[in-house]
């Protein structure tokens, strides 16, 4: 659990209901998931609330979009 939050000027902050959205997911259990496989970085709590920063969200998404190969008709 990352305890220290520290925030750039007018930096968002993404609680998990809006980053489910985001990432086209529904399940709770599969952004649990991707944050205990590496593919989303752990999230910090203010109070009970599970927050992301922006920016890390935005960096750990273009690595995902990056080491995806698209998949072509090709490719099956």
């Amino acid at each position: 659990m990352n305890s220290s939050l520290s925030l750039e000027k007018n930096e968002r902050l993404i609680r998990a209901r809006e980053l489910k959205k985001i990432l086209g997911i529904s399940s709770d259990a599969t952004l649990w998931r991707w944050v205990q496989s590496g593919k989303l970085p752990e999230p910090s709590y203010i109070n009970a609330c599970r927050v992301w920063r922006e920016s890390d969200l935005n960096e750990a998404i273009e690595c995902l979009l990056s080491s995806e190969a698209p998949v072509t008709p090709m490719s099956r």
